[in-house]
Order: structure tokens, then sequence, then C-alpha cells
């Protein structure tokens, strides 16, 4: 097999903001037939059963040998003290399926266990090429997305955009926000260098941290909000956290009721919840061992994701 050529790879998750990426990175080596040999796995929705059924059926298929699972910051236990400096794998223990503050949480870090579980070390050299029963696994976790086509959490940023929203802040600005490793990944467990990558997780990030409300006002800044504008007055209206949380926590209560639990508001006490703690990771790990180089810091992916939503979403019309 030529370095860089995976023969046939089964992206899951495609649909979704961070698999339309994978998807467009690999379709051109994608082949239609039968017995993918790296699978790349990425879940927006709390799917804890077809994750497990997903991974049984890579182990159990001679074809698939490597399963890179993209894991997320919210499966792991976070502090307000692993915001002070860069925090390695090895330092936060995950959460479990029977404990842990939401669903999201808990099924993630049950399926990021179930995954280092998995791994097994003789899938590496085996020569005959049927791997049935053998599985060589990596877990990515990565912090908050952010970019292009991100309707989710840009869209609803940037709509904020030349508001009286942009004058606000929920608690002080002192926790800092850190935001084509698959591929890496994937060369890794089946190309090792001095280090192997298979049973391991890897935190990733853009590698520069940035406090979570520098990182909205430089995106506001970008996309031309006149409070944040450089000559702007850059007004702030600071709000205490705990009476935030406390309305989301009745407002969520009361949507429950209304919709008979069928419905999740948007605005709810878990995403204020992260908001409060954040994370900063070390991504060390995942630079020794795969190789992996952000391909640009923080700024400047805040500049592509406006220049995207100008270009293809007629966004900059809308605002005037």
């Amino acid at each position: 097999m030529r370095e860089g050529n995976f023969g046939t790879i089964l992206v899951t998750g495609g649909t979704g903001w961070l698999g339309s990426f994978a998807r467009r990175q690999v379709l051109p080596a994608v082949i239609s037939s039968i017995g993918p040999q790296v699978a790349f796995n990425r879940h927006y929705r709390v799917t804890y059963d077809l994750s497990k059924q997903l991974i049984a059926a890579a182990r159990k298929h001679p074809s698939v040998q490597a399963l890179v699972y993209t894991s997320t910051a919210e499966a792991v236990i976070l502090k307000h003290e692993h915001n002070a400096r860069p925090v390695r794998e090895d330092e936060l223990p995950l959460y479990s399926l029977q404990c842990g503050p939401n669903a999201y949480s808990c099924t993630k870090a049950a399926i990021d266990a179930l995954v280092h579980a998995t791994n097994t070390l003789e899938a590496l050299n085996n020569a005959t090429g049927i791997f049935e029963d053998q599985l060589l696994t990596a877990v990515l976790r990565q912090t908050g997305h952010y970019g292009p086509r991100d309707h989710v959490t840009m869209g609803a940023m940037l709509n904020l955009v030349n508001t009286s929203a942009t004058q606000f802040q929920i608690g002080p600005n002192k926790l800092v926000h850190d935001c084509p490793a698959h591929v890496l990944a994937a060369k890794t467990l089946l190309h090792p260098g001095s280090s192997r990558a298979d049973g391991q997780e890897f935190f990733i990030s853009d590698g520069k941290p940035m406090r979570f409300w520098d990182y909205a006002h430089t995106l506001w800044a970008e996309a031309g909000d006149a409070n944040w504008a450089p000559a702007g007055p850059h007004k702030v209206i600071q709000i205490s956290f705990w009476p935030v949380l406390f309305v989301a926590g009745c407002f969520e209560w009361a949507f429950w009721i209304c919709t008979f639990g069928l419905v999740r508001p948007g605005a709810n006490r878990m995403a204020y919840q992260f908001m409060k703690t954040r994370c900063w990771f070390d991504i060390g790990e995942a630079r020794r061992v795969l190789g992996y180089e952000p391909m640009f810091g923080t700024e400047e992916g805040l500049r592509r994701t406006v220049m995207w939503f100008k270009e293809n979403e007629g966004w900059d019309k809308k605002m005037q």
C-alpha cells in the first residue's frame, strides 16, 4: 500500500457539519465496493446503540483494519482548574454511561471507552489481509467546532451582528476557548513510525486558545459589527452566570412541559454550563504521534468563516 493510499474508506456521519468536511476530503479516494479499510465516525446525535453496532460490524468485517472515532471535550470530566493550563489526555477521566451531566456526555464517553477497549494490537502485523475480530482504533477528542458552513454556532453568532446583543457578556472574560486530523490518525494507525497511535486518545484543537468572549468579539468585528469595529466603542454589559443558568433552567422545564419532553430548546443549561467551564487541551501528543499541526490559528479561522458566509450565503447583503 502506497503512503497516503488507504484503499476504500467509509465516512459515517457525513451529513453533519464535521462529516461533510471529511466527506469532501476523502471522496476522491472512495470506490464503490464493499470492505472499507478505514472507517471515519462522527456522531451529532445520541446514538449509543448504533455506534456499538458500527464498532462491532467494523471489528467483525474481514476487510476493516482501522477505525478512527471522533469524540468530544464533553466526554471528559472538566473542572475550572483545567482552564488554567493545557491539560493532557491522561489527566482527564471519562464520564460513563451511568454518570454524566447529560445524555450526550454519557453516550459519547461510553463509546469513547468502547473504542479504546476494542483495539487489538495484532491487527497491525497481520499480513494476511483478513482482519476479522481485529481492529486498530484511535480516538480524537475535539473541542468546539467552528468554520465555514457551520450554521448552528457561527450562523447564530453572525445573526447577532449590529444588534444590542453583541454588547452583552455572560460572566467574566477569563476562561479560554480552545477550538484534517482524521487522515493523519488513519495513516499513523496503518503505518506507525516511532510511536503507535492505536489504542490511544488524542486531543485535537487549533492550538491557540483564546478567551471565549475575545473569540466572539473577534468574529463580530470581522463581520462588521459597529460596536466591535476597530474604532467602535467596544461596550460590554456583563451578566453573572448564575441568573442566566437559573432562567435557562426554568425555560427548559417550561419548554419540556409544553412539548411533553419531545423537543429540547436551543438555549439550555448544558450550553451555558459548558461555556462556564471551557477547556484548554494540550495537543502535544497529537503533534508527536500523528504529526498533527493546525492549518491556521483562530483569528484566521474566523476570518475564513465570515468570508465563506459572505460569499456563499449572501450574509453581508442580509445585514445591510
